[in-house]
This record gives C-alpha cells, structure tokens and sequence, in this order.
C-alpha cells in the first residue's frame, strides 16, 4: 500500500488530470469542487491505509520520502511545461522547503491516524 501513497500524484495527473479535466478546463471557470474534494480524500485513505502496518520510524520516513517525491514529480512536470505546470516554473524557489515541509507533516499525520485506526481495530478483533 506504500507504493501507492507515493504514486497517488503522478497517476492521477497522467490517469485523471489529463485525459478528463484539461480538455474541459476552456468550458469550465475552475477544477468542480466535488472533483478536488474526491481526488483529495482517495489521498487521504490511500495514506491512512498505508500507515496502518508502519512503524513510527518508517513513517517519519515514508512522510518525508512522499514529500519530497511529489515535489520532485512537480519539479519535474513544470520544467517540462506540461498542463497544470506550464506557468508554474520560475526555476527552484526557497519558499517551496516550506510547502514540501507541511506536505510531509500532513502525510505524517495521515499515517499516524493510520497507524492507531490499525491498532484500535486489532484490539477489538482480539477482544471479539
């Protein structure tokens, strides 16, 4: 399930981003919030299912690791002045430390939550 928290981005840029939401974007003033919010929660539960089996190592790991994959996967897009990126690239700015910060403390977060939804559910199977 790990692989998957670190692929969610580029899969649904190339699987979700491009085929449905860029040829609809002239018709369309923004991105329907329905979509954003569905695309944000299947991150949300891709990440908390995959911090379920983790250690407290390995998330502190995995959480910087998926933080600085999605931002090089950015890096990487808007350099290549791809869809969605092609405005984005002024080459490599300092402020982006912080948003890669917070990303991997949200992603932290999620495993965590993760992490204690396996264990309370453990518990209550051996208790059963």
């Amino acid at each position: 399930m790990i692989v998957a928290a670190y692929l969610y981005w580029p899969v649904i840029y190339l699987a979700v981003y491009l085929p449905f939401i860029v040829p609809r974007l002239p018709a369309w003033d923004h991105v329907p919030a329905v979509v954003v919010a569905t695309i944000l929660g299947g991150y949300v539960v891709v990440l908390l299912a995959a911090g379920r089996s983790l250690d407290h190592r390995r998330i502190a790991l995995h959480a910087i690791g998926i933080a600085l994959s999605v931002d090089a996967f950015s890096l990487a897009m808007s350099a290549l002045r791809t869809p969605a990126f092609a405005k984005t690239f002024d080459g490599v700015d300092p402020w982006d430390a912080l948003a890669t910060a917070v990303h991997a403390l949200m992603v932290l977060a999620c495993f965590e939550a993760g992490r204690a939804l396996g264990r309370a559910t453990r518990a209550r199977r051996s208790v059963a």
